[in-house]
């Protein structure tokens, strides 16, 4: 039985903010937001998101998050929800995978610790699921985004061109539980 995350919760991160975040689903008052945001942060990289925001709406392999802070949405988080083995090749195996972590309004929200509450939440969600290991690829795009699952302890597991873009570098990493 896969775990669960109550609809709406409050989260106490490192970082003494205190922020609440709520599932995102097609009868979610804030699927507009997340469509909005795909739009504007995952389509210039990776081509049309229909296919990926039909998933979400439907949820039926993956949790969508949207973290709010004085009810204001700061974070977005989509994850799948079964562990994988996917990128065997990789030497990642029982995986949960995220698909997208990413700070709305970035210059104003970097560095406030959204990133790693986003982070947190799918780490706790891999822990309970009993999956080894947690992995995302990121453009090279996002030197930013690179960065940040490097400090947190992710390594590189393997590199491949952009599906949509062969001109830029996608990073699989990959992060092992205790």
């Amino acid at each position: 039985m896969m775990p669960t995350i109550n609809a709406k919760e409050k989260l106490h991160s490192n970082y003494k903010k205190a922020f609440t975040y709520e599932h995102v689903e097609k009868s979610s008052i804030h699927f507009s937001t997340l469509e909005s945001e795909f739009k504007k942060v995952i389509a210039p990289i990776y081509g049309d998101q229909t296919k990926a925001l039909e998933k979400i709406k439907l949820s039926i392999d993956r949790k969508s998050i949207l973290l709010k802070e004085n009810d204001l949405p700061v974070g977005i988080l989509v994850f799948k929800t079964q562990p994988s083995s996917e990128y065997i090749n990789y030497e990642i195996n029982s995986s949960i995978e995220i698909k997208s972590l990413f700070v709305i309004g970035r210059q104003a929200n970097s560095y406030r610790g959204i990133g790693s509450e986003l982070l947190e939440i799918v780490l706790d969600y891999t822990s309970k699921a009993q999956a080894k290991s947690v992995h995302v690829t990121v453009s090279s795009l996002k030197d930013c985004s690179l960065n940040f699952f490097l400090k947190k302890g992710f390594v590189c597991k393997g590199t491949w061109p952009n599906p949509t873009n062969p001109e830029l570098i996608e990073y699989i990493l990959h992060k092992k539980l205790n």
